[in-house]
């Protein structure tokens, strides 16, 4: 009877360690995954910020070359800023509080990152906005962003290239002719050739 009786307390123990050994390998794996998925967040977040860099960097010094790049972004942002920090009146920034503190206290950022949670900023000596209000705000759609950057000489004029959505409400309510005033120059056009709206 001892015997059966140190037998079960036996298994116990040995069930009970089982169970902790199983908890331990199921911490320790979520966070393993969570840390593997900052890093490649991180590591995204720095080949966006490369990439770009270098493009507007090559294309500036190229006066009249425009080239559509698209770039890849983590997950958790949604939404892309561009800020010409030599034209730009900070009163013009509209709905982006943080964008518009970094301004007013002459912060040397002019590419904010955004999203529920997050908030990533940048300098590129090179970047430029071409139209009024020299503040422009761009959605990414599923992880990715489509630039158009236009080379001057001295600096690179960025801009969303067209999207059909924003093409398609600007030519159902008669909006075309603002889509160069908000987007920059050739957005109408670009809406013309690629969607067959606002021609």
């Amino acid at each position: 009877m001892y015997k059966k009786r140190g037998m079960i307390q036996a298994q116990i123990f040995v069930y009970i360690l089982i169970l902790i050994i199983a908890g331990l390998i199921v911490l320790f794996g979520y966070r393993a995954v969570t840390s593997l998925k900052q890093k490649s967040s991180q590591i995204s977040l720095v080949q966006f910020e490369n990439k770009l860099k270098n493009d507007i960097e090559t294309i500036a010094i190229k006066a009249g070359t425009v080239k559509t790049e698209k770039y890849s972004l983590p997950s958790g942002y949604s939404e892309v800023c561009f800020v010409d920090l030599e034209h730009i009146n900070p009163d013009d920034i509209m709905n982006h509080p943080l964008i518009k503190d970094s301004v007013e206290s002459n912060a040397a950022q002019n590419v904010f990152l955004i999203g529920p949670d997050s908030f990533e900023t940048y300098y590129i000596k090179a970047l430029q906005i071409s139209n009024y209000p020299y503040f422009s705000c761009h959605n990414i759609m599923m992880g990715t962003i489509e630039l158009q950057i236009e080379g001057k000489g001295d600096a690179a004029a960025v801009r969303p290239s067209a999207y059909e959505h924003y093409c398609q409400n600007a030519h159902d309510y008669d909006l075309c002719d603002g889509l160069d005033i908000f987007f920059g120059p050739g957005y109408k056009n670009e809406c013309c050739a690629k969607f067959e709206l606002c021609c």
